[in-house]
């Protein structure tokens, strides 16, 4: 992927340029620039693997979902977010990389699951008016699974 340099409308600043490792491999990249975006102009578009070993690459590009999760030296980064400025060494994040203490232990008793046709998140205004709008419309929910949860 080529560095846009010119743009017709917005300045494009050249910037200050470093280079970190990527697996090892030396990366060069321009200060303020994210590591997702060092990484894709380096030819690195793949960012993790599933655990069934599919490339993955950037989902949401704004820090939120998790899918660009690296080892940026030494401690678990979203690089979509994370700017190259200072790091020395990105290493994607495998199990084995991760710190015991940033594991989430799995769960012995059951996760109970509910069904429901929509999920409404906050009971402001807006998320009990929006309750009141499905009930008319006959959106199937169930209120008190979700008050004792």
């Amino acid at each position: 992927m080529k560095r846009i340099t010119s743009h017709p409308v917005l300045p494009v600043s050249e910037g200050e340029p470093t280079t970190f490792l990527f697996n090892g491999i030396p990366v060069s990249a321009i200060k303020g620039f994210t590591i997702a975006a060092a990484l894709h102009q380096a030819g690195f578009p793949v960012h993790s693997h599933s655990v069934r070993g599919r490339n993955r690459s950037l989902n949401c590009g704004i820090g939120k979902c998790g899918a660009c999760e690296m080892m940026v030296d030494g401690e678990t980064r979203r690089i979509c977010i994370t700017k190259v400025d200072d790091v020395r060494e990105v290493i994607e994040a495998k199990e084995q990389n991760f710190i015991p203490e940033q594991r989430v232990d799995t769960c012995d008793e059951p996760i109970p699951v509910y069904r429901t046709d929509v999920a409404i998140v906050g009971a402001g205004p807006a998320g009990l008016a929006c309750r009141e709008m499905l009930k008319e419309l006959g959106v199937r929910y169930d209120y008190q699974t979700f008050l004792n949860v």
